[in-house]
């Protein structure tokens, strides 16, 4: 096979573990010259270093199909196209681990299935299926169903991103302990413009004690994007079901917790990015909504009855008046804005701008920038 050559001034997207007090880098990296070194840091990164080797892996053979990976990480995006290449960059670079990215096209119309086209070709490890628009449960159903791994591993769209040795370090874990079928790791949380806004960090006290609190609210998960199962206990307890067209995550966590033990990884090795479009902001009422459901029917099962009547569980796209958006959009920048108040309170008063422009009536925003500045109330 030919050389492969990749172009000396490509961007690198990943998001990687900063060093030292600096923390993370959260800003794209533009090669320098042709040593193809980072020239936004001192870190040295090879911006060509995950194009370099797979063309080793192609030229040796060695990226060839495979028969059973060890672990199939399955994603759904709709519209993606503006993230989408440093999400599939972000899984494609793991190393220290057999895997195949399964990645379903939920009727995409922006250039998401060109994006994954170009990809497919270059990596054979990816694996893309197209659906008409049917919605995240159509899509995951789909893609766990072909998953070939011992392991499914999930990942969001939308400018989430799997950390270096994320899948490598979960697989350990669950090789390690038998009795468990699922492991998160810890979440980095950030607004739309990259900025933190806290870490998600659970333990396995915290995942049992948190789905054990069979209330809503109180019930608490981990995050979606950032978990690795065992394929056979997911299809044992029925995987995915369609009528949970939201809260999907929370039903599966929930049958799973009663099929074994759940266990965290403490590191920070998922980075997930809020937006006032994300489905948890977007389809809160309807989250809250079936997620007493999935709770209803966790109550029934653990009592030995029936589970409760689920809808049917057709999915339609969200057709919202323009009042429910403006309110999401207004609650979306609040929330942000409360995040980074302690940190940047000049960040913060431009969010809780926000939130009045799309709500003039929001309250809790209008308080919050008629505070004096340097007020702070740790309770909120």
């Amino acid at each position: 096979m030919g050389s492969l050559v990749f172009p000396a001034d490509r961007w690198c997207n990943l998001v990687f573990l900063g060093h030292g007090a600096q923390g993370w880098h959260g800003r794209q990296r533009q090669t320098a010259g042709r040593t193809g070194t980072c020239s936004a840091c001192c870190c040295g990164l090879d911006a060509h270093g995950v194009w370099a080797r797979l063309a080793r892996k192609m030229a040796s053979g060695s990226l060839g199909v495979m028969s059973d990976p060890s672990v199939s990480v399955v994603m759904g995006v709709y519209n993606g196209a503006a993230d989408l290449e440093r999400t599939l960059e972000s899984v494609l670079a793991q190393e220290e681990v057999d895997l195949e990215f399964v990645v379903v096209d939920d009727g995409s119309t922006d250039a998401t299935p060109s994006i994954l086209e170009q990809y497919a070709r270059r990596d054979p490890r990816l694996h893309v299926l197209s659906q008409a628009n049917a919605g995240l449960t159509s899509a995951l159903i789909r893609g766990c169903d072909y998953a070939r791994g011992e392991f499914i591993a999930r990942q969001d769209a939308g400018g989430d991103l799997s950390l270096p040795g994320r899948f490598a370090q979960q697989l350990l874990r669950l090789r390690l302990r038998q009795d468990c079928v699922l492991v998160s790791t810890g979440t980095r949380m950030v607004g739309p413009s990259e900025e933190f806004l806290f870490d998600a960090v659970l333990t396995e006290a915290d995942l049992r004690n948190g789905l054990a609190t069979l209330q809503v609210p109180g019930i608490r998960g981990p995050c979606h994007g950032s978990v690795m199962f065992r394929a056979d206990a997911y299809r044992r307890v029925g995987g995915y079901r369609h009528p949970f067209i939201v809260a999907q995550d929370m039903d599966l966590w929930l049958r799973l917790a009663e099929r074994g033990e759940m266990t965290a990884l403490s590191e920070v090795l998922y980075r997930s990015r809020q937006s006032a479009g994300g489905i948890s902001h977007r389809m809160g009422s309807r989250q809250f909504e079936f997620g007493e459901l999935a709770v209803e029917a966790a109550r029934c099962r653990r009592a030995g009855q029936p589970e409760p009547p689920l809808p049917e569980g057709r999915w339609t796209p969200t057709k919202e008046n323009g009042r429910s958006r403006r309110s999401e959009v207004a609650h979306f920048h609040y929330f942000v804005g409360s995040c980074v108040a302690a940190r940047d309170p000049q960040l913060a008063r431009q969010h809780f701008v926000k939130a009045l422009r799309a709500r003039p009536l929001h309250l809790r925003a209008l308080l919050r920038l008629l505070r004096p500045r340097g007020y702070r109330n740790d309770a909120e």
